[in-house]
């Protein structure tokens, strides 16, 4: 009940008001006029409720309303509008009423609404403008067309809000495009077309977006910002080639040499990268079993030289791309161990024989083969002290006296035998007389001398003598045959054990009307004696 004066509310049976003191009737104590209710459900509920109505289960509507205006017959100033709340439980829906003035408390919520509708709005309209930027940049990259691509881009040029959104298009783009290679399979492929498999494909399902076997790809489109993720794709795409070159020459052609080199290029980020480190592996066993083969035929053939030029071809090839394989290591070293073990052999054979310069020969080859084998260095120096000293050759002549002498590589004797390292002196007068002195020094380091004389086939028929008479350190040590028409070849030999300075002193003489005759010696050499 309120007071119709000044409208505070007064407690049931009261005579006066308690605010204004105005005397109360008890006509005036009557219901208020029904009231127009609305239900505001709670978050729980979206149930309207109208007074009298009961709520739905666990249910607890707050009900408000808005009372209709009294009437202010009899009092002028009573107020004419406010607004009553009633709040309606489930267990009593008791109704509180109050005279007291209540603004809206929905008034935030309709703010918020507001904001949310324009900013859905605008978020449209951003949606609608970057879909318009982008659609396109995404037609371009549809059509697989870097050309189209690039001019896109070129004509973006100045405006830095497009540009952004043009990268993270192209970006997209080349992620899908690392995506897709690195989970596709080229194997097949790769066994029929080596290298072009990979660029093949790329052709196929990205056009020349990124293909740039004739420079047309979308490079002048990618931006410092996509620039690592295109060096990347660009390596990426390498790697995929050289694992289809590879993988070819491997298991199409077993060319190990290629396939190795191709193979050592293949990426960490490429998806085939553990299976090129596993034909690595097998193609190093196989390249290293081809090559010493080809290095055991030639070291066959003699070449030696050819031989050990394959096998450090062999070990620099793998170093170059990055093997540094144990296992070629290993078999080098048994295989120059091997080799120069058999021409050391052949060394000690050929001086048994008393062949010093094929001893010596075969022991270098050895030395070539293990340059730091102590044991071969000792015998080549022993070899070498069994090295015939070459009487035959002008430049080991210490001085000569008299007449030059004639050489020739080879002579004919009279009985039709071809000689080799032939020396011989001429003479014309009709008594016998030396020709030719020549002086050598043996420094004690020989104990034979040995040659063959003979006539030759142009002079066999002349009547004529020849001979020669040596001395060491000035003592007559030998007198060689007399050479003359008829006689046969002849070996020479005689001792010069520690002899320092040895002189051959040569003699003849001819009674052909013509003169001009010659007596010749064959490999005229100075020898150390061979052990026993």
């Amino acid at each position: 009940m309120f007071c119709k004066n000044c409208g505070s509310e007064l407690k049931d049976g009261s005579k006066f008001c308690t605010h204004c003191g105005i005397a109360i009737n008890d006509t005036e104590q009557k219901p208020e006029a029904s009231r127009v209710v609305s239900v505001a459900p709670s978050p729980a509920y979206k149930h309207d409720v109208k007074v009298g109505e009961a709520p739905l289960e666990n249910s607890q509507p707050v009900l408000t309303y808005k009372a209709a205006p009294k009437s202010n017959i009899g009092n002028e100033d009573a107020p004419t509008n406010f607004e009553d709340q009633i709040t309606v439980t489930a267990d009593n829906y008791a109704v509180r009423q109050s005279n007291t003035l209540v603004k809206p408390k929905n008034h935030k919520k309709l703010i918020f609404i507001f904001a949310g509708i324009a900013l859905a709005i605008i978020a449209v309209i951003v949606s609608f403008s970057v879909s318009a930027d982008t659609r396109e940049m995404k037609s371009a990259i549809a059509s697989k067309n870097s050309s189209r691509v690039n001019t896109l881009y070129s004509r973006a040029a100045g405006n830095e809000s497009k540009l952004k959104k043009y990268d993270k298009v192209i970006a997209k783009t080349i992620e899908e495009i690392k995506k897709d290679i690195n989970n596709h399979d080229f194997e097949s492929a790769a066994l029929a077309d080596g290298y072009d498999a990979m660029s093949n494909y790329l052709k196929l399902k990205w056009g020349s977006l990124a293909d740039d076997s004739n420079g047309a790809n979308m490079a002048s489109s990618i931006s410092v910002n996509n620039k690592a993720a295109w060096d990347d794709l660009l390596c990426l795409l390498e790697s995929k080639e050289n694992y289809c070159e590879g993988l070819y020459a491997y298991k199409a052609e077993n060319d190990y040499d290629e396939a190795l080199e191709m193979l050592s290029h293949v990426i960490e980020t490429d998806s085939e990268f553990e299976n090129a480190k596993n034909m690595i592996g097998e193609c190093t066993s196989n390249y290293i079993k081809e090559v010493l083969t080809e290095v055991e035929n030639r070291i066959a053939d003699d070449d030696i030289s050819g031989g050990l030029k394959l096998l450090k071809d062999a070990k620099n090839d793998l170093s170059t791309i990055g093997i540094d394989s144990n296992e070629i290591e290993t078999k080098i070293n048994e295989t120059l161990t091997s080799y120069a073990q058999t021409y050391a052999n052949k060394a000690e054979e050929a001086f048994k024989a008393h062949d010093a310069n094929a001893a010596i020969g075969n022991i270098e080859v050895a030395l070539e083969l293990q340059p730091d084998n102590a044991s071969y260095k000792v015998k080549i120096d022993e070899y070498k002290q069994y090295l015939p000293f070459e009487l035959y050759k002008k430049e080991n002549i210490l001085s000569s006296a008299g007449s030059k002498l004639d050489y020739r590589s080879s002579k004919t004797a009279n009985n039709n035998t071809e000689f080799l390292n032939v020396f011989s002196w001429s003479y014309g007068s009709r008594e016998l007389t030396n020709i030719n002195t020549d002086t050598y020094m043996l420094k004690g380091q020989y104990d034979t001398v040995t040659g063959i004389m003979f006539v030759s086939d142009v002079d066999k028929d002349d009547i004529q003598t020849g001979y020669f008479e040596a001395y060491g350190d000035g003592k007559l040590l030998y007198t060689s045959p007399k050479m003359s028409t008829g006689v046969l070849p002849q070996n020479i030999s005689f001792t010069v054990t520690d002899v320092q300075k040895l002189e051959i002193a040569y003699y003849g003489c001819t009674e052909s009307p013509w003169g001009g005759s010659k007596t010749n010696i064959s490999n005229f050499i100075a020898q150390k004696n061979f052990p026993q």
